[in-house]
């Protein structure tokens, strides 16, 4: 059975409070940060991430490559996916910290599945 619900940061526990502005939009933090993760600010992102020319069929080549032991594993599909040229990826990384403990680590993941999951219908 899958449960899945959707929380806002406000709802959880350890984000400072610097990051739940960031979130809620709060103006005065808007010359610190590129976009906003809401509608504009994903178009923006991913429209600026088209134009990068990154080298996609080099990517997909490294991942492939990366994979090389474990072929069984590889994505096939969606490394096809990631090899157009209208595609976008959502990525996280993760710093060492102290304060945020475990559960800092569990709500990243949570999180950058859910902006997949959700760019995915939106795109």
């Amino acid at each position: 059975m899958v449960i899945a619900a959707e929380l806002q940061f406000n709802q959880l526990a350890g984000f400072s409070r610097l990051f739940l502005d960031y979130v809620n939009g709060l103006p005065e933090l808007e010359t610190l940060y590129d976009f906003r993760p809401d509608q504009k600010g994903y178009d923006y992102a991913i429209r600026r991430g088209q134009a990068s020319g990154i080298n996609r069929s080099g990517l997909v080549s490294t991942i492939t490559k990366q994979y090389a032991v474990n072929s069984e594993l590889l994505p096939k599909n969606l490394l096809e996916k990631l090899g157009l040229p209208n595609s976008c990826c959502v990525t996280s990384g993760h710093q060492l910290c102290l304060i945020g403990g475990p559960s800092f680590f569990v709500y990243k993941i949570a999180s950058a599945i859910q902006l997949a999951e959700k760019l995915s219908k939106m795109y």
